[in-house]
């Protein structure tokens, strides 16, 4: 936070509001964890030295940031979706709020980019943390024991929510969104139907089998790497320890950390995870599709899953500044609007048909590798009921 321990000119006030508009920019530029004084200086048009007389660190740089700047308007930005599909509140308003979600300004980046690295930033953690828990008070998505299926719902929203901005990092761009929102809408008020079997589909952790066990140790310590501190901060000395391998044998194979988070992605995102699900699915023949969507979407949930969730979330964080992390993670889009649908019983004809509910699943999976920081264990919730819903929508 910027030190106000004395009475200070109104020169120096104005510098405090160029100084925070010039952090909000540079993570809206750069990403979050390329900030550093230097550049904020240089977008303020000041000195580094009156940067760091006011900061302590970079991580409080980015704290001033999210409550003297960006915090209050990203969670009011959460109301104008969140709201119309729990509360009923302005229907109508629903796609102007879809909007700003698909076209972001600088300050819904620099949000996002900061909501997703608190759950690795202490700093950023305790205050971040603190409001997005009151913010999930109010909408019932924690703290209410008594309606499991609210909580359910809230949640999902809030990771839709979440999903679309980070796709729209990745450079995934869908033009209806607006589309699958109206219809969460609906689905929120409409009665779900006989529910089937709940629970987990117990998919397991996607495997790491290329062929090739150097590889394999290669792309299992870039996803536990990288999950755990993000691309920027991680070096290939830290993935060449973690894998027991030498630097030389990586950069023989990858000519740099961008492309061994490219290759992870491809391996783990798109090879290993959807023939682990299209596995699980199938061994449950017995049950409807959206039965088996809404286990598919528990089993993401679970513990066992959080290196995949992390993976998923710093990929999208850094596909912005890495045009081959962002090639990458598209085709996993692709490969799962694609893949899915035949692997949950829904013939091409039907899965087209749904196509608006295949893409907000989509988004929830990737929102809730952010949902499941700040609100806790989400997999025991009634996402069958909720899943149905949509499909009685």
């Amino acid at each position: 936070m910027a030190h106000t321990s004395r009475r200070r000119s109104s020169r120096s006030v104005a510098n405090d509001e160029l100084i925070r508009r010039a952090i909000v920019d540079e993570i809206a530029a750069v990403g979050i964890d390329s900030l550093g004084p230097t550049g904020v200086a240089r977008r303020a048009g000041l000195t580094t030295g009156a940067v760091y007389s006011r900061y302590e660190s970079v991580p409080e740089m980015a704290v001033d940031a999210w409550v003297g700047t960006v915090g209050a308007d990203h969670l009011a930005l959460l109301d104008a979706v969140v709201g119309p599909v729990l509360a009923g509140d302005q229907p109508d308003a629903l796609d102007g709020s879809v909007t700003a979600l698909v076209a972001p300004t600088a300050d819904t980046l620099a949000a996002v980019e900061i909501v997703a690295a608190a759950r690795r930033v202490d700093e950023l953690d305790e205050v971040v943390g603190e409001d997005m828990g009151r913010w999930m008070q109010r909408w019932g998505v924690v703290g209410n024991a008594g309606d499991a299926v609210r909580r359910a719902t809230g949640a999902f929203t809030l990771a839709a929510t979440w999903g679309v901005m980070l796709y729209q990092l990745a450079g995934v761009s869908v033009e209806d969104w607006a589309v699958s929102f109206r219809w969460a809408e609906r689905a929120a008020r409409t009665e779900p139907g006989p529910v089937g079997r709940s629970g987990s589909l117990g998919v397991p952790e996607p495997l790491v089998s290329t062929g090739d066990e150097v590889r394999d140790r290669l792309v299992t310590a870039t996803m536990e790497v990288i999950g755990r501190v993000g691309l920027e901060r991680t070096s290939v000395a830290r993935i060449a320890r973690r894998a027991s391998l030498s630097q030389g044998v990586i950069y023989a194979s990858h000519g740099s950390k961008e492309d061994l988070l490219a290759d992870t992605v491809k391996v783990v995102l798109i090879d290993g995870l959807a023939s682990a699900e299209r596995d699980s699915l199938a061994n449950r023949p017995d049950e409807d599709p959206l039965t088996r969507v809404a286990a598919t979407l528990s089993g993401y949930l679970t513990a066992e899953r959080s290196a995949w969730r992390h993976l998923r979330l710093e990929a999208h964080l850094s596909a912005r500044h890495h045009p081959a992390v962002g090639d990458a993670l598209r085709s996993a889009f692709d490969e799962a609007l694609t893949t899915y649908p035949l692997a949950a019983g829904l013939d091409p004809a039907t899965g087209e048909a749904v196509g608006p509910l295949l893409r907000y699943l989509a988004a929830v999976t990737l929102g809730m590798c952010l949902v499941d920081h700040y609100a806790g264990p989400l997999d025991a919730l009634p996402w069958d009921q909720v899943v149905r819903s949509f499909g009685a929508a």
